[in-house]
């Protein structure tokens, strides 16, 4: 199955739920949840958390994170929410969600074992900011790249082993000056660069990036 979100209004507002079990043939859109008040209706972001089966969708006023249950994966329920300030972007993974503030410029993070009651394990100020974009974690979990999406604003590392006082530990910039995403698997990170494409860096040595 695949989750979609969109920005956009239209005739199939909120999450769209498609159907992949005929492909390469064919794909049906088999469900659109719009969720309570109509709050996943222009939706920006979402993230499934593939090892607890909950999605995690930004509302469309960007200030609560929904959690939405997939356990019937054909029938999404709108089961809780994450207050939030402000923001663009979520990852999630293990019961950890990860939160980009946008023009609140920070970054966040929540114990989400208990989806009526998210704990936030602490929240980030990203020095000298610009639009904070998103966030990801590494696959331990120990470190985390984010991204602005500004000019001249860094890619930048955090070491995360102490929770209450995560640390930067490092930068990257490509060369058109303008990073707008981030995503890690195993020892590279992606970056879609606008003018300059789209990077892969290694970062085996984490608060070193360089390109592979």
């Amino acid at each position: 199955f695949a989750y979609i979100s969109t920005e956009a209004y239209g005739p199939n507002e909120g999450l769209q739920v498609i159907d992949l079990r005929g492909l390469p043939h064919h794909a049906e859109e088999v469900a659109v949840l719009r969720g309570e008040d109509d709050r996943l209706v222009s939706s920006h972001n979402l993230s499934i958390d593939t090892a607890t089966g909950f999605a995690y969708m930004l509302n469309s006023n960007g200030n609560e994170i929904i959690v939405i249950d997939l356990s019937d994966p054909l029938n999404p329920v709108d089961v809780a929410a994450v207050p939030v300030p402000d923001s663009h972007d979520a990852y999630a993974h293990n019961d950890r969600l990860y939160v980009a503030g946008g023009r609140n410029p920070t970054f966040s993070m929540w114990d989400m074992t208990d989806k009526q009651n998210p704990v936030m394990i602490g929240r980030v100020d990203v020095p000298n900011p610009g639009y904070v974009h998103n966030v990801w974690p590494t696959e331990d979990g120990r470190y985390a790249l984010t991204n602005e999406e500004t000019v001249d604003k860094t890619v930048k590392v955090w070491d995360l082993q102490d929770p209450d006082n995560p640390t930067l530990v490092g930068n990257w910039l490509g060369e058109s000056r303008l990073a707008h995403n981030v995503q890690i698997s195993g020892n590279h990170a992606f970056v879609s660069h606008y003018s300059s494409g789209v990077y892969v860096l290694d970062i085996s040595d984490i608060a070193n990036p360089r390109v592979a």
